[in-house]
């Protein structure tokens, strides 16, 4: 296969003076690098990098119709997608600051596909995270929360990347992300709802004023529909906000268990899926530090279930187990007494990293 000379008519548009070839060029490269993964390391070959990077700073007058920008934005996402190497290429070519300007385009195909490649590049990278704050993305992606656009889906995602910093996932709950988001999770659009429901999950967690910031905008009723919903991206990423929103949470975890989350989660354990490890881990954040949701746990007979995934072949399977059996344990003693079975205790404290 010989992907440097696929490339090359596409890299070589990229350069030429007419915009609509341009665009078209940009446009074909976005679909051509997420084929194999030769053809990201045969744009580098080629030099493609600079052209691309050239479109998207471009000034907004100067792009033809949007799409210029857009596309190249398009193709810089999924070029950083393919691999680390290839992400912080991009930011070290200084891609990523006018990829963020865009955020603030008029146009709302030029926001979509810049919080796209924002979203690429800041991904598990602190160093384009620190960038792309600095360069006030967080407020244009915030923003696009409350626009009617097609970028929603996008702008969410990416700021579920950019949570990963602490004082970052507090700004965002601060300048009134939850409002919006928890809005998107009752969405006509699958996509929508889906990246709402991640973006909330992401703010929430381990945030007691985002917790309650998101339980104050109303994501009982629209959350409680989506964990009960047949799409399983849906339903998966339900579950973790939930577990976010709940952990450690009281206010919230009464909240839920009233409307009857505590039942969706229980039913899902006993499926070997991941239907079953989402109910897990949402377990165990409902439980934790509240008497009466481990209460209805352990009396709803969820303890050889958690018991027996202690067992399991993944490793990761085994700590959720732990941590979920632990909550349950420290606020009910039956759930303690369960956990003097031959091998139990010794295990949880092994998956803790306690022995």
């Amino acid at each position: 296969m010989d992907t440097v000379k696929r490339l090359q008519p596409s890299v070589r548009e990229l350069s030429s003076k007419d915009p609509t070839a341009r665009s078209d060029a940009a446009k074909d490269l976005a679909v051509i690098v997420k084929e194999h993964h030769l053809y990201p390391i045969s744009l580098v070959q080629l030099d493609g990098l600079k052209p691309l990077i050239k479109l998207v700073s471009a000034k907004e007058k100067d792009a033809q119709g949007g799409m210029e920008r857009a596309n190249a934005a398009l193709a810089l996402g999924h070029f950083a997608k393919s691999s680390n190497k290839h992400r912080e290429a991009v930011v070290a070519a200084g891609g990523l600051g006018p990829l963020v300007r865009m955020l603030d385009s008029d146009r709302s195909v030029e926001r979509c596909q810049a919080s796209f490649a924002v979203a690429q590049l800041c991904e598990d990278d602190a160093r384009a995270q620190s960038i792309a704050v600095r360069l006030n993305a967080v407020h244009h992606l915030v923003r696009e929360l409350s626009l009617e656009s097609g970028a929603v889906s996008n702008a969410a995602y990416a700021l579920a990347v950019l949570c990963g910093k602490m004082q970052v996932q507090s700004e965002i709950g601060r300048i009134g992300a939850a409002e919006p988001l928890v809005q998107h999770l009752s969405a006509p659009n699958a996509a929508e709802r889906i990246d709402a429901a991640h973006c909330l999950s992401k703010l929430a967690k381990g945030n007691a004023e985002n917790q309650a910031r998101i339980l104050e905008a109303g994501v009982l009723e629209p959350l409680m529909v989506l964990l009960s919903s047949s799409l399983s991206g849906e339903k998966h990423n339900a579950a973790m906000a939930l577990s976010s929103i709940c952990d450690g949470y009281e206010p919230a975890q009464t909240a839920f268990a009233e409307a009857g989350a505590l039942e969706v989660m229980i039913q899902a354990l006993p499926k070997q899926s991941a239907e079953q490890r989402q109910a897990i881990v949402a377990l165990g954040a409902m439980a934790r530090g509240n008497v009466d949701t481990a209460a209805a746990i352990v009396e709803a007979g969820c303890m050889d279930i958690l018991l027996q995934q202690l067992r399991s072949c993944a490793s990761a399977e085994r700590a959720e187990a732990a941590v979920t059996l632990a909550n349950l344990a420290e606020m009910n003693e039956e759930a303690e007494d369960a956990l003097k079975k031959p091998g139990a205790f010794v295990a949880v404290k092994r998956e803790l990293g306690l022995l």
